[in-house]
């Protein structure tokens, strides 16, 4: 028989055994324990660990079953590509009004900079033509506008809009632009309302830890400036300005209760969906730029202990801070998982992959296909077409199969089934070889810690559950 895949977690309360077959946890006694953990670290086989074998005769910890790491959906890429695009991000510009520090177009990143360059109206509709034709499959479809500042371009963005109102009779639509907000001035506002815009702005926290990053080119902080603009959407187009989200980077100088305080009581900021991410470290020239104070790390992880007290029912969840709240739901979703279990097919692949362009469809200001905004932009390894050409189902299946990289480490890795490992995590400066092997195995390593990690969070979290405290 072949070998079982299984990692052993041990408690001050209990002792389990994690099961990559089936995603399942599983209390165990302490000698089953112990010879489950002999059997795990390669001190004991599977002959003489007894543990192993009353389990597998209860169907439980089989011998691995993964023979093959394939995305199960690359033999339907042609199909996918032909009919089921379901949103297109035009970068109507790589300009921008702000020199925000943290940006990847700051120049402090190795694949990326701030240019000139702005998308024409012929590649725009080109784009959104190859959208249209290729969606039939799709009940909506999405038409976003990212930048640089998108909004440098807002008589492209309104060309645009009049193009796929014309181009779209009969059939459902939306938009969408992520915007840095200081340019949302009310004529600019009136066109986002009467077109039904979802809008996303970033705002870093308070006047001091915002304007520390988001600056325009004179030096002069952003802040009062969308302050007022945000104001001015809530006193005139209160139903819209509800369904604003809010983007947020927390730099490593930031005073995090000052802006969990900041974005649970400012009464001008909505409270409909608050995201929030730290520095990007990939690529990154400055580290000092990811250098977080103490202080910081230490009131996070108080502020995700709160929320693993709510998910066990020690603390009510509305004492948890929005900046939480999507956390809470995605480590919510995950327990779920665990405790529903699923098995492993011959052929499977690690998640974090979505299906190239398919979830979104990226189109540079050259009108090059990008899977997402997320990736760089530069770099023809990670280019999965061009609007001449179409989508490029060999590209998208390279990029959907990135477990080709590490498919001896997949075979037999723990994590598997919780793997969250995309393009833009893995993509590297060293234009030889953007994408290797030795970028993903260091990703790679992280993800095995963090998952450890959650599989001790889910245990703790049902033991307190179960004793009510």
């Amino acid at each position: 028989m072949g070998r079982t895949i299984l990692k052993t977690i041990k408690t001050h309360r209990g002792n389990y055994v994690y099961d990559r077959n089936t995603h399942t946890v599983m209390p165990v006694d302490e000698e089953s324990f112990g010879e489950l953990r002999a059997y795990e670290q390669g001190k004991l086989d599977e002959e003489h660990c007894h543990a192993l074998q009353n389990f597998r005769n209860m169907g439980i910890l089989e011998e691995n079953v993964v023979k093959e790491i394939r995305h199960p959906n690359t033999d339907f890429l042609e199909h996918y590509a032909d009919c089921r695009v379901r949103q297109v991000v035009l970068q109507v510009t790589q300009q921008c009004n702000l020199r925000c520090a943290y940006c990847v177009y700051s120049g402090n990143y190795f694949t990326r900079e701030h240019s000139n360059k702005k998308m024409s109206i012929d590649t725009a509709k080109s784009a959104i033509d190859y959208t249209i034709n290729h969606s039939s499959e799709m009940d909506e479809i999405c038409f976003s506008f990212y930048g640089g500042e998108p909004l440098l371009e807002l008589e492209l963005i309104k060309k645009c809009v009049a193009y796929v109102k014309n181009q779209m009779i009969g059939r459902k639509y939306k938009f969408s632009i992520t915007t840095n907000g200081t340019l949302l001035v009310p004529d600019t506002v009136k066109f986002l309302v009467e077109n039904g815009f979802i809008l996303s702005i970033s705002l870093d926290g308070p006047q001091k830890d915002h304007d520390a990053n988001r600056k325009f080119r004179s030096g002069q902080g952003s802040f009062s400036t969308i302050i007022k603009n945000i104001s001015y959407i809530k006193e005139n187009f209160f139903d819209f300005w509800r369904t604003i989200q809010i983007l947020i980077t927390l730099n490593p100088k930031v005073n995090l209760e000052e802006v969990i305080t900041f974005f649970d009581e400012e009464e001008v900021i909505p409270k409909n969906l608050i995201q929030f991410n730290e520095v990007e470290s990939t690529n990154l020239k400055n580290k000092e730029l990811i250098k977080y104070q103490k202080n910081y790390y230490c009131n996070r992880k108080f502020l995700y202990l709160k929320m693993l007290m709510a998910l066990a029912g020690m603390i009510d969840k509305r004492s948890c801070s929005k900046l939480f709240e999507r956390m809470l739901e995605d480590k919510k979703e995950f327990i779920k998982g665990l405790k529903k279990g699923r098995r492993l097919q011959s052929c499977i692949h690690h998640g974090g992959p979505c299906i190239p362009g398919m979830k979104k469809l990226f189109v540079s200001v050259d009108g090059k296909f990008y899977p997402c905004e997320k990736v760089v932009e530069n770099s023809d390894e990670i280019s999965i077409g061009d609007i001449k050409n179409g989508l490029s189902t060999k590209d998208m299946a390279r990029i959907l199969n990135l477990g080709e990289l590490t498919k001896k480490e997949c075979l037999t890795c723990y994590a598997l089934q919780d793997c969250k490992i995309c393009i833009a995590r893995i993509e590297g400066k060293d234009s030889k070889e953007f994408i290797s092997k030795k970028s993903k195995i260091k990703v790679c390593e992280e993800t095995r810690i963090n998952f450890i990690n959650v599989l001790y969070e889910y245990c703790i979290i049902n033991e307190c559950s179960e004793r009510g405290e």
